[in-house]
């Protein structure tokens, strides 16, 4: 084989090579896939949004209440107390908004969350907390909160809230 021949054949092979090298491969999709989800803001945990309620309830900031929470949520306590003995309450969300916003400025609460655990599937999720419930300093209460929780619209929504209430007297 003639210099010629032989030059002719290896700038062959590198147009070639270079052309075939611009088409995309699959693994180059998948790649960029991944890069975006690396990239992609992560999804808040059910855990965070219970724990930023608890931060809007004792601020009583109504606004960041009203949004960790649907607007058809229902609330229902089981009170258990040595001398009233046990009872069942239920409550809207507008009950439970009047409630903290009408808790006077000179009373302190602080709900302490012992123990926190969380199940999802998918897009719903329950968070479970044991508690302790403080009024101006002193102990309350204790019990157990049950969240149920969506993820709709980017965010962890509250749907309903259940409680125990182990009182004292």
């Amino acid at each position: 084989m003639n210099r010629k021949a032989l030059l002719m054949m290896v700038c062959v092979c590198f147009a070639f090579a270079k052309a075939y090298s611009q088409q995309p491969v699959e693994q180059d999709s998948i790649a960029q896939d991944s890069i975006n989800e690396m990239v992609k803001p992560m999804k808040k945990s059910p855990v965070e949004a219970v724990r930023e309620f608890f931060d809007a309830f004792h601020e009583q900031d109504s606004v960041a209440l009203d949004q960790s929470m649907a607007d058809n949520l229902m609330l229902f306590s089981y009170i258990k107390s040595r001398s009233k003995g046990n009872s069942m309450e239920k409550a809207s969300k507008s009950d439970f908004m009047n409630s903290i916003l009408n808790i006077p400025e000179n009373m302190t609460f602080k709900e302490t969350l012992i123990e926190i655990s969380h199940t999802t599937f998918e897009d719903i999720a329950t968070v479970h907390t044991t508690y302790e419930f403080h009024v101006n300093g002193q102990f309350s209460h204790s019990g157990v909160n049950v969240f149920t929780m969506v993820y709709y619209n980017d965010k962890w929504l509250i749907t309903g809230i259940t409680d125990t209430r182990n009182m004292l007297y």
